[in-house]
């Protein structure tokens, strides 16, 4: 039995309400299911988003959770089964992280990057349906394995943003180098293209 730990970011601890669909159905999922329990829902209010995943992070390990599926307040998936999927895909992998593609907001693409003979390009996951290795992904819909995390990366923190060096300022998001460090630790990172949650706007 995997023991889930829910955790979203959520500044002034608000959330779409697309969150509600997702809440009443992931229950009613994991009411069902007989390989997944539910040990924690947990809800971070901080500007600061690197505080806020490594505080989920923390807290669903004293939690005693096997996975951390993280959710950010303005994405959601109201098909439930396909997040419990997920997280059951990455366990049989045995995979660090398992994430879910989400549109960037602003921005054209999916927060999925590989690494192949050009170098390093975003992914557009359209026509993948499957679960594939990448080398970065966000946080929007991931999931952690904290029996990794407890084994490879037992101190925090494991999300930061990196300031980068140039002629003008830049960063490396805290989801992009967390990816880089799991990595580092030599953990694999997997994209679940099965499905696509909302990222509202």
């Amino acid at each position: 039995v995997i023991k889930l730990a829910l955790g979203c970011p959520a500044y002034r601890r608000q959330v779409h309400v697309g969150h509600i669909f997702q809440a009443l159905n992931m229950s009613a999922a994991i009411l069902h299911h007989p390989g997944v329990q539910l040990v924690g829902c947990l809800v971070v209010a901080s500007t600061n988003i690197d505080y806020a995943r490594n505080r989920l992070t923390h807290d669903a390990l004293a939690h005693g959770a096997d996975w951390l599926l993280m959710f950010d307040a303005d994405t959601y998936h109201v098909r439930a089964e396909a997040l419990l999927e997920m997280v059951v895909a990455g366990s049989a992998r045995e995979a660090a992280v398992i994430a879910a593609p989400v549109r960037r907001r602003g921005a054209e693409g999916y927060n999925v990057v590989v690494v192949d003979e050009t170098g390093e390009r975003q992914l557009d996951p359209a026509g993948i349906h499957d679960v594939v290795p990448v080398q970065r992904i966000g946080t929007a819909c991931m999931a952690v394995n904290l029996g990794w995390v407890r084994a490879c990366w037992p101190r925090q923190p494991w999300f930061v943003t990196r300031q980068l060096d140039g002629a003008e300022p830049a960063k490396l998001s805290e989801d992009y180098a967390f990816c880089d460090g799991v990595r580092e630790r030599g953990g694999s990172i997997l994209l679940d293209a099965r499905f696509e949650p909302v990222h509202d706007g």
